[in-house]
C-alpha cells in the first residue's frame, strides 16, 4: 500500500512538471492541473500523517522548530550512549550498574597511575640533541599573567563551546569582563604562585561517546572532558605566548592511548628544563593537564620551508610528506586535502532524502531547519579548515535548493537572485 501511494505521489508530480513545461503552448489543461493537484495533496496527506506518527510529531507545525521530535527522528543519542555492560579485564561480562560503575573507576585509575621509572639513562636518550631556548625568549615567556593578554585570549575563544562543571562559557566572560576580569587575573596568579589550580577550577565533567568496536570494552569509548573557562582561559593565554616567539613549527598528531589526557609528568618537567624554560612557565604549565602518547598512532609532517637536517622525533616517528588527519580533517599537500570532500555529495544527498517524503508538508522555516540543521552542517566543520574543491558548493547548493522547492523550479535561480535594481 505504501510502495503505492509513493508511485501515485510521483506520478501526480510528473504530471503537474510536465504541465508546467507546456502551459505556453496554449494547451487548455487547467481543470486537469486542478484536479491532479487535488489527489497529490491528499496522497501527501496519508504519506505525512504516517510519518508524523512514526516520529511522534503532533502536528507538521513541530517541523518549524528544533524541538526534541524534531531531532529524535533523525538521531538517538541519549540511547547510544548509555552503557549497557562492560566487560573487565578477565572477560567477565558485567551489567548492573554499580559494578559498571567501579569497573569504570577502575580502568580509569589504572589508566592514570605514574610509569614513570626515573632511570636516568632512559631519560638522557630522549633528551639530547633538543634545542634550546635564548634567555630573553625564556624572559618573555615567564613574565607574569596580564589582565591584557587574559582578556585578549578571550576574545579568541569561540562561541557556543560546552562549558565545565561551573556553567559559565565563554560568552559570560566576554559579557562581564569589566567586572571580573581582574578577579580571575588574582585567581590565576595566586594558583601559578601556589603550584596549582583550586579544586573547583581543576576539576572536569567527562562524558563518553561510542566508538567502533565493542562497546563492552572501555577502550571503545571516547572520554570527552569538559573543563572550566578559566582553565581554558590560562592554557590559551600561554599557547598565545609560546605563538609570538615566531619559532620554526611542524604539526605532530599525537594519537592519546586510550584516548583521554594523560602524560607522564616527570618526562614532561625535564623536555621543559631541557628546552632552557624557565620555571615560571614550567609552573603556570603544571597547573594545566596533560597527555599519553600512543606512539603507534602518532604522525608528523614539517611546516613551512625547512633547510638543512631535519628535527629528530621521539617514539620512532617520521617526518610524513603527505599530510595526516587530525580531528576529521585532512591536513597536508592538495591531493591529501581532497580526501576531505570525498563523497560528501552523497551524504548531503542521503541526509535530505530522508525527509524527501514530507517536504510538501512542511514549512519553509521547517525545511530551512533540515538544510541548516541536518545537511549543511555536516559540512561546516571542514570548511572552517580547509577550502573546499571548486565547483563543490554549488552542487550542494543545487541539492538544498531543490529540497527548499520540493524539485518545482517555477522561477530559474539566475532570474530568483537578480539585484534589486
Amino acid at each position: 500500500m505504501l510502495q503505492e501511494t509513493h508511485s501515485d505521489i510521483s506520478n501526480a508530480a510528473d504530471w503537474v512538471k510536465e504541465w508546467d513545461g507546456d502551459r505556453n503552448s496554449g494547451t487548455p489543461a487547467f481543470g486537469g492541473l486542478k484536479s491532479k493537484k487535488a489527489k497529490m495533496n491528499d496522497l501527501l496527506d496519508i504519506t505525512a500523517q504516517g510519518a508524523l506518527v512514526r516520529s511522534r510529531f503532533k502536528s507538521t507545525a513541530e517541523m518549524d522548530a528544533p524541538s526534541k521530535f524534531f531531532f529524535s527522528l533523525e538521531q538517538k543519542n541519549g540511547q547510544k550512549r548509555f552503557i549497557h555492560a562492560v566487560r573487565t579485564e578477565s572477560g567477565d561480562l558485567l551489567s548492573e550498574p554499580t559494578e559498571i560503575c567501579k569497573q569504570t573507576v577502575s580502568f580509569y585509575s589504572k589508566l592514570y597511575n605514574s610509569e614513570w621509572s626515573g632511570a636516568q639513562v632512559v631519560e638522557d636518550s630522549f633528551l639530547v640533541g633538543l634545542p634550546k631556548l635564548s634567555e630573553q625568549a625564556a624572559r618573555e615567556l615567564d613574565r607574569e599573567l596580564s589582565l591584557e593578554e587574559l582578556h585578549e585570549a578571550l576574545q579568541r575563544m569561540e562561541n557556543g563551546r560546552a562549558s565545565g562543571i561551573e556553567g559559565l562559557p565563554a560568552e559570560f566572560y566576554k559579557a562581564f569582563w569589566a567586572v571580573i576580569g581582574q578577579d580571575v587575573l588574582d585567581v590565576l596568579r595566586d594558583s601559578v604562585r601556589r603550584g596549582k589550580l583550586p579544586l573547583s577550577c581543576s576539576r572536569a565533567v567527562m562524558t563518553l561517546l561510542p566508538k567502533k568496536g565493542d562497546l563492552t570494552h572501555l577502550k571503545n569509548w571516547h572520554p570527552v572532558s569538559l573543563l572550566r573557562t578559566d582553565c581554558k582561559l590560562l592554557s590559551k593565554a600561554l599557547a598565545s605566548r609560546l605563538r609570538l616567539l615566531g619559532l620554526k613549527t611542524g604539526l605532530i598528531f599525537l594519537d592519546q592511548e586510550k584516548a583521554f589526557d594523560r602524560v607522564e609528568h616527570e618526562y614532561l618537567w625535564k623536555v621543559l628544563e631541557t628546552f632552557r624554560f624557565n620555571p615560571g612557565f614550567i609552573g603556570m604549565i603544571k597547573v594545566l593537564s596533560s597527555a599519553k602518547v600512543n606512539w603507534a598512532k602518532s604522525e608528523a609532517i614539517l611546516v613551512g620551508e625547512w633547510g638543512g637536517e631535519q628535527p629528530t622525533l621521539p617514539g620512532g616517528l617520521v617526518w610524513k610528506k603527505d599530510g595526516f588527519k587530525y580531528l576529521g580533517v585532512y591536513l597536508g599537500n592538495n591531493e591529501f586535502l581532497n580526501k576531505n570532500w570525498e563523497g560528501t555529495v552523497e551524504h548531503v544527498k542521503g541526509r535530505l532524502s530522508r525527509w524527501k517524503r514530507l517536504v510538501a508538508r512542511m514549512s519553509y522555516r521547517g525545511r530551512t531547519l533540515v538544510i541548516n540543521n541536518l545537511a549543511a552542517s555536516s559540512l561546516w566543520h571542514n570548511l572552517a579548515c580547509v577550502d573546499p574543491p571548486p565547483n563543490l558548493l554549488a552542487s550542494i547548493q543545487a541539492l538544498l535548493v531543490d529540497f527548499f522547492r520540493d524539485g518545482l523550479h517555477w522561477i530559474p535561480q539566475s532570474v530568483l537572485h537578480l539585484p534589486k535594481e
